[in-house]
């Protein structure tokens, strides 16, 4: 699914998970043929509150436990466009569930833009995020809807794969 997505998209794609209250990559697979190419090594960590794979898994969480995580995670401001309350957060995801799909505009690194969707397992956990990045010039925001509607098909199909049924 990750090759696959690659190709179609010709950007890096990641996978993640919660590693307690931020997350980790789990798998990456390199962008093609272009000049500049994302890379990003298994075991790399990346904030929850201000990334898109973040940001997805966090919103599916179960009321409760995502109230609670989002108490205990450390808003650090990495640029300008960084989240850093629970407030903000809370509206951003709100905001943003109706896609389906997640974004980081310039939130942990400045000049990257980043489009995630949740990986939800047999009993509507979210146990995985999957996501691509990208420099400004080539992720534009008028691209987002496009790239979402990608992501989000194919964390679904991951999702199916893991037993769950409908999202």
């Amino acid at each position: 699914v990750m090759k696959s997505l690659r190709d179609d998209i010709d950007e890096t794609i990641m996978l993640g998970t919660f590693l307690h209250e931020e997350g980790i990559v789990l798998e990456a697979v390199t962008g093609g043929g272009l000049p500049f190419k994302l890379s990003v090594d298994p075991g790399s960590r990346f904030s929850l509150y201000c990334s898109a794979p973040g940001k997805s898994m966090l919103a599916t969480l179960p009321e409760d436990e995502r109230q609670g995580m989002r108490k205990r995670i450390k808003y650090r401001k990495h640029t300008d466009n960084t989240i850093v309350t629970a407030k903000a957060l809370d509206d951003h995801l709100k905001e943003w569930s109706r896609k389906g799909y997640y974004m980081d505009n310039e939130e942990e690194y400045r000049g990257l833009r980043c489009v995630g969707a949740v990986i939800l397992n047999r009993n509507a956990y979210p146990v995985a995020a999957l996501w691509t990045a990208g420099p400004l010039d080539r992720f534009r925001m008028r691209d987002v809807p496009q790239i979402g509607q990608k992501i989000r098909e194919a964390a679904e199909t991951i999702s199916h794969r893991l037993g769950h049924l409908t999202l």
